[in-house]
């Protein structure tokens, strides 16, 4: 079980459930209480961040909305990132990905392709020095890093088993197979609040794919309109 990252309770009270030494999935209260106390020390570093805002909002949505093997795409994690104390800290991949998803069909060779999500809310957050093509070229470290590619597939087994263990996981999961030796793959979802902002992203999810091939990666895009119009139920109009 991966314990949480200690940047998140640095200077403060860190979890009192201790999972370090849990070797099986038998303490299914322990992990819960984990799990609680972990939610609530990351949502408080947010908010006193300043980071609990719309891409977050978004992000817990796509989470909360893609659960299921019956998904076209399975979330199985938020803010990843992965161990990397032995590597020297120049030589550090300090990205954070915003969410972990697999493809819940299998590929031609009977695995399932790990998606690393970036989630971009408007061309403010594409245009700043966290921006689209930063992000790419990032994540495509990852990508082609080895040591990486392997911390990443262990750590979605080990989260599936976790989730899988605690009822968390709807339409099963007997068929996810996961193939170390395939690179993972890279999802952009782009939000826009209007035509203004929706021309404007086109154009950067353009630049976006023409970087992917540059670099040698798989990039799926997917752009989202946030915009809700009111529509009134006819069959209950009150």
């Amino acid at each position: 079980v991966k314990s949480l990252d200690k940047k998140y309770y640095e200077g403060r009270e860190k979890p009192n459930t201790r999972i370090e030494d849990i070797s099986d999935l038998k303490s299914l209260t322990i992990i819960r209480n984990y799990f609680k106390e972990a939610k609530q020390i990351v949502n408080q570093w947010k908010a006193e961040k300043k980071k609990l805002g719309e891409e977050f909002i978004y992000q817990q949505a796509i989470a909360l909305g893609n659960q299921s093997t019956e998904n076209n795409y399975m979330v199985v994690d938020m803010e990843w990132t992965y161990s990397q104390a032995e590597i020297e800290k120049e030589n550090r991949n300090k990205t954070r990905i915003d969410l972990v998803a697999i493809d819940t069909k299998q590929n031609d060779s009977g695995s399932n392709d790990i998606y690393l999500i970036e989630l971009k809310v408007g061309t403010k957050a594409t245009d700043n020095k966290s921006g689209i093509i930063d992000h790419i070229e990032k994540t495509a470290k990852i990508i082609n890093d080895d040591y990486a590619r392997d911390a990443l597939v262990n750590d979605v087994k080990s989260i599936i088993e976790c989730k899988k263990a605690l009822g968390l996981i709807k339409g099963g999961t007997s068929t996810l197979n996961f193939n170390p030796c395939d690179k993972p793959r890279m999802m952009l979802i782009l939000v826009f609040r209007g035509d203004v902002e929706k021309g404007k992203l086109i154009q950067d999810k353009a630049k976006a794919k023409a970087k992917a091939i540059d670099l040698g990666i798989v990039l799926k895009t997917m752009m989202h309109n946030a915009l809700i119009p009111i529509k009134i139920d006819e069959d209950n109009p009150a």
